[in-house]
């Protein structure tokens, strides 16, 4: 510290002789540059350190009142250089400008093995940006990109342009999709920001006119053919995303430029990138290789790569050590990256997708690793904006299909005559925009990440709940105007709106518990009301509900209303057709319910025995964890809002654990054949079932285990949560 402080002193002389004599002119004594903190300046405290922290307390925080919070981070500024930035001078050395003019690489005649190397690493730096590492450290390490229109080749321009057009457009449309937060990935860019001109018309341009160039030339080195295939699978990526995204001059203010998915242009796209990005694969060694010994490392190896380049452009915060992919690493990134733009450019443009379907699409995709790129695309493509899908259609005749799938209103019936009375159509069309804001919520809330996703379930319940007091006011209404004019529909169908918003509810509800598995948040000790809530409360409701469905599906066709017309006979033919695939889903639907609840009920019954012998204590305010885990559900409906004293009388969890271990190991006993019975009818339908083939293991194994315990309940259980098992364990005894 002290050698600091005379570095500094020239520099305070200095000035207090120009305020002395009047003077503004800057003083001639040469000023110490900045340095690195020496260690050999500094002074080992630990021993005296330890003696002084030598009587206190676990926990307990001490300090002097000369401490201050300041000298705290004067150290830490001391011991991580980056956090002054000051303390190191700027490298002038860094950077294109001085690579060129020094020619420290041939930026004219570059070998092609170098170029597909730098390719690799490109392509590895931007999987690592994607996938949340800092800009600054990844994708711009590559000078290439601070100026493409300096390099003299063209293959090596265009390659740098293309480069950092695609960064941009990533970052671009990670922004666009929302989907993003701290810990997922890092927006800021202070190499370059110019997000706002995101247009990959003009690389593609270049990459076309390049690669058709290329092509002319009949070279038989198989590297010209493997650099050949690097460009060719950039330029369609280019192409796919200014397919799928719209571009940043449709997003403007008052923007009247039209635009619309084209779905028919990414699927040629990307089965060309899945070909070439087949080529790359194999033939990234015919590019340059990192010294033997050393692996890939921050590309230091490359003369384009420099991992301090930037250094200087970041703010003062705690660092993270800069870091890329490997190149075989990354391409297994990018290969699953390509799997899922597969599914979205195959599937979405699908006729028969409701807005149930993509809820499931996104969610499934995020809780099978999607990265935040594609997480953002799916947000972007099903709806660009305006609430309208691929930008075209009204996403509230989506959810219309989820209905007409679900409960079929009647006021959907033409032959019913509420559609002919103009206050109850506007009702509906209340109800049914209220219902299309909660899907897009939805649809927004399954893009984010799991703990995000956990964090907004109170508030996307809240709204959702709101829908379903105003879907019973509406049906309410309907039912009294159909109990005059069509009795036997009142009858039928009294709450087919409200059944559906209960359905949503109720998904909302198991996913939230779901998700609290997925992120490992529950304590042994909290697993019985848990596993109960779970299985007697929401899978009883997804069970009652989705018989409601089936009923009110079925009515169209056991309802023959008065004066029905041969047109209206075709029309309910036709909707039979449609609607027996339906049915046929929630009868499958039905026994996925009751094999839930018969695996909750096991583990309730296993977990009270594990109480009866000893093995699990119960920890005091049982009451206060109870109300905390399930906050949530405080704002849904009365019908499942447990409280927690309905939970110990209705659970009769405490009075299971005052039997014998062994009767509530042999209860578990029969709850496993039970939800065997029920994976077997499941398999009867499709041998090949994966979630059921699954379970049909997973609940033999249990089985076996629970028998082991009823003939010997002084043995220990423990529960094994693993990737393959998140919300169903395998019971393993010690």
């Amino acid at each position: 510290m002290s050698q600091m402080a005379e570095a500094e002193q020239p520099r305070d002389e200095a000035a207090a002789n120009a305020e002395s004599t009047g003077s503004s002119a800057p003083s001639k004594t040469p000023r110490t540059p900045a340095r690195v903190f020496e260690a050999m300046d500094s002074k080992d405290v630990t021993e005296a350190f330890m003696k002084a922290i030598g009587n206190l307390q676990t926990g307990e925080l001490c300090k002097t009142d000369e401490f201050e919070l300041r000298e705290a981070m004067n150290a830490i500024e001391l011991m991580e250089p980056k956090m002054d930035l000051g303390m190191i001078p700027v490298d002038h050395t860094l950077g294109l400008n001085y690579a060129i003019e020094h020619q420290l690489f041939d930026h004219e005649n570059m070998p092609v093995d170098q170029q597909i190397a730098i390719f690799d690493a490109s392509l590895a730096a931007i999987a690592t940006m994607i996938g949340g590492a800092n800009p600054d450290q990844t994708t711009y390490t590559n000078i290439l990109l601070q100026n493409p229109l300096a390099i003299g080749s063209a293959t090596l321009k265009a390659m740098a342009n293309a480069v950092r057009t695609l960064s941009r457009f990533i970052r671009y449309t990670i922004e666009l999709g929302a989907v993003i937060h701290d810990e997922d990935y890092c927006a800021a860019c202070y190499a370059d920001n110019s997000l706002a001109t995101s247009d990959n018309s003009e690389s593609i341009s270049e990459l076309t006119e390049l690669l058709r160039e290329l092509k002319t030339i009949d070279s038989k080195d198989p590297r010209d053919k493997a650099l050949y295939n690097r460009l060719n699978f950039m330029r369609h990526y280019l192409i796919l995303l200014q397919a799928l995204i719209p571009a940043p001059s449709v997003m403007a203010v008052n923007s009247e430029e039209p635009f619309s998915v084209s779905f028919g242009t990414a699927a040629h796209s990307i089965a060309v990138m899945e070909k070439t990005f087949a080529e790359v694969k194999t033939s990234f060694q015919l590019g340059t290789q990192p010294p033997e010994g050393e692996d890939d490392g921050l590309y230091t190896w490359l003369p384009v790569f420099q991992p301090d380049v930037n250094r200087h452009l970041s703010p003062g915060a705690f660092p993270k050590a800069p870091e890329i992919l490997g190149r075989l690493e990354s391409f297994r990134f990018w290969d699953e990256h390509l799997k899922y733009i597969m599914h979205i450019v195959a599937d979405f443009p699908k006729r028969n997708l409701t807005a149930d379907d993509f809820l499931d699409f996104i969610r499934t995709a995020n809780e099978n690793g999607a990265d935040t790129l594609i997480r953002a695309l799916m947000q972007v493509v099903i709806v660009p904006f305006n609430d309208c899908l691929f930008g075209t259609t009204p996403y509230a005749e989506v959810v219309l299909k989820s209905i007409q799938n679900t409960t079929f209103p009647p006021i959907l019936n033409k032959d019913v005559p509420l559609g002919s009375e103009p206050q109850f159509v506007t009702f509906w069309e209340n109800c049914l925009n209220m219902l299309t804001r909660v899907h897009v919520t939805m649809l927004q809330q399954y893009g984010v990440n799991l703990s995000q996703q956990r964090e907004r379930m109170l508030q996307t319940l809240e709204e959702a709940t709101v829908v379903y007091g105003e879907a019973e006011r509406t049906d309410q209404l309907f039912t009294e105007y159909l109990r005059v004019h069509s009795p036997p529909m009142a009858e039928a169908k009294p709450n087919a709106i409200s059944s559906y918003a209960a359905q949503m509810i109720i998904n909302l509800m198991r996913y939230y518990i779901i998700l609290g598995f997925k992120l490992n948040l529950y304590a042994v000790h909290e697993l019985p009301y848990t596993y109960w809530y779970l299985g007697e409360v929401v899978a009883l409701w997804k069970y009652r509900l989705s018989t409601q469905s089936r009923d009110y599906l079925q009515a169209d066709r056991n309802i023959l209303l008065p004066g029905a017309s041969k047109k209206s006979e075709r029309r309910a033919k036709q909707r039979e057709m449609l609607i027996q695939p339906r049915l046929v889903e929630i009868e499958l639907s039905f026994l996925r319910d009751r094999v839930e609840a018969s695996f909750c009920e096991s583990y309730v019954s296993l977990l009270s025995g594990l109480v009866s012998a000893g093995y699990l204590t119960i920890p005091e305010n049982e009451k206060n964890r109870y109300a905390c885990r399930f906050k949530p559900f405080s704002v849904c409906p009365l019908f499942v809002r447990i409280p927690y004293n309905v939970y110990v009388r209705e659970s009769q969890f405490y009075e299971l654990a005052k039997l014998p271990a062994a009767n509530c190991y042999t209860r578990a006993i029969n709850t496993w054949n039970a939800a065997l019975e029920n994976l077997a009818y499941i398999l009867n339908h499709d041998a090949a079932d994966v979630w059921a083939l699954k379970l049909v293991k997973l609940a033999k194994q249990n089985l076996i285990a629970s028998k082991l315990l009823s003939v010997d309940p002084t043995r220990k259980a423990t529960f094994d949560f693993n990737d393959e098992h998140v919300v169903f364990p395998v019971v393993k005894i010690a």
